[in-house]
């Protein structure tokens, strides 16, 4: 695997960048989540440069949506780019923004609930597209809008398509973890080298140190197993991948959050910080994460082993 962008995917991160740097951030994602709930005029730009449409595009694929799936996340854009850009094209859907995900058919609490037009289901071993009924009981708590859905008018997708939304569904989830841990780790470092105590920066004390390069490495393990997940071919290594890189983005959910927040001090735990901007959302995504389908861990070994087995018999 090529650890470097080319010069293709450089080009398209520069650009991303440069729309999410003008029409997103912190204080976007507060007029957001204080308003409409759903950013949608940050959509339809994303929408008018082909960025939702990069999975369909055989010279691109699903891996550079995913990249700009990470843009998105590292400047908290309050958008469904997963349902959208990753999910709905790997089943072969058409589907107009915003997109729920749900893992049960009725009352159950999802994120962009009251905003969705539609939603895809994973239950009962099967996946379907459903019509968005009703909602209720919205909160805005955890970084993104979630409300209690009813849906209406299921219809069920072909065999072998509730495999591909738990696949996708766990690799957009991990890549929005992993740039929300690296976006709040910069933000961390940036205050620690700027806040002073007994002369010196803190970041400068090599323990502090430690400890953010703890962080840094989970992050990159995480970012660079789900791109991995995200270019792999086979239904066995496909599926295994990204059970691991679900694996890994809830590890590095747990101790970012704790670690960030504790290095931060007493600002880190009000709201007017930056920092819960991105630590709620990784709590509720990685509550959604163990919803998909759970044991993430147990499943990675089964298909390891599984496959293992296999090829040894």
């Amino acid at each position: 695997m090529d650890f470097e962008f080319d010069d293709v995917q450089q080009a398209l991160l520069d650009t991303v960048d440069g729309m999410l740097q003008r029409h997103a951030g912190p204080s976007r994602a507060r007029e957001i989540l204080d308003g409409p709930g759903y950013d949608d005029d940050l959509e339809r730009r994303l929408a008018g440069a082909g960025l939702l449409d990069l999975a369909r595009d055989p010279e691109a694929g699903p891996l550079a949506a995913l990249l700009v799936q990470e843009r998105v996340a590292a400047h908290l854009g309050v958008v469904a780019m997963g349902p959208r850009s990753l999910i709905a094209p790997a089943l072969g859907l058409d589907l107009e923004g915003p997109v729920a995900l749900a893992s049960r058919l009725s009352g159950q609490r999802v994120r962009f609930g009251a905003q969705a037009r539609s939603a895809l289901v994973l239950a009962d071993g099967s996946a379907f597209v459903a019509a968005v009924e009703s909602c209720s009981d919205e909160s805005r708590r955890f970084g993104y809008p979630v409300a209690t859905v009813q849906l209406s008018k299921k219809e069920e997708l072909p065999q072998g398509a509730a495999d591909e939304l738990a696949r996708w569904w766990r690799i957009g989830l991990a890549a929005d973890i992993a740039a929300l841990a690296h976006a709040a780790l910069r933000l961390t470092a940036s205050h620690l080298t700027d806040r002073i105590q007994f002369g010196r920066p803190i970041a400068s004390r090599q323990a502090v140190q430690h400890r953010l390069a703890a962080v840094y490495v989970q992050a990159e393990a995480a970012t660079w197993v789900t791109r991995y997940a995200a270019s792999v071919t086979g239904q066995q290594a496909a599926q295994e991948a990204a059970a691991a890189a679900a694996t890994t983005a809830v590890g590095l959910a747990h101790a970012a959050i704790w670690e960030l927040h504790q290095l931060s001090g007493a600002i880190g735990f009000t709201v007017e910080y930056d920092l819960q901007l991105f630590t709620m959302r990784m709590h509720g995504l990685r509550l959604e994460l163990d919803g998909v389908s759970g044991g993430h861990a147990r499943a990675l070994a089964d298909k390891r082993w599984f496959r293992a087995s296999t090829a040894a018999s």
